[in-house]
């Protein structure tokens, strides 16, 4: 017979690996600027549009801003929020 307190802890232990593995692969993609975009729109909710968009460095907008500020395309454009 399964001792179902050891089968548990085994899928905890795998729940927790998962989410860390997750949660590493997010703040890996984050170290370009591009990346940066993309990590934000998966954690928003949009993975395919993430993977298929390809942000843009915004020159104007970048000087105007003071900062790196890169665009995605009308076509993978989507509301956050409840506005």
């Amino acid at each position: 017979m399964v001792n179902i307190g050891k089968t548990g802890r085994i899928l905890t232990k795998l729940l927790i690996a998962f989410i860390v593995i997750i949660i590493v692969g997010l703040l890996g993609m984050s170290l370009s600027a591009k990346n940066a975009v993309r990590a934000r729109m998966m954690i928003d909710g949009h993975p395919v549009a993430a993977v298929t968009c390809h942000p843009r460095y915004t020159k104007d907008g970048s000087q105007a801003l003071g900062g790196n500020v890169y665009t995605i395309s009308s076509k993978y454009a989507y509301k956050t929020g409840t506005t």
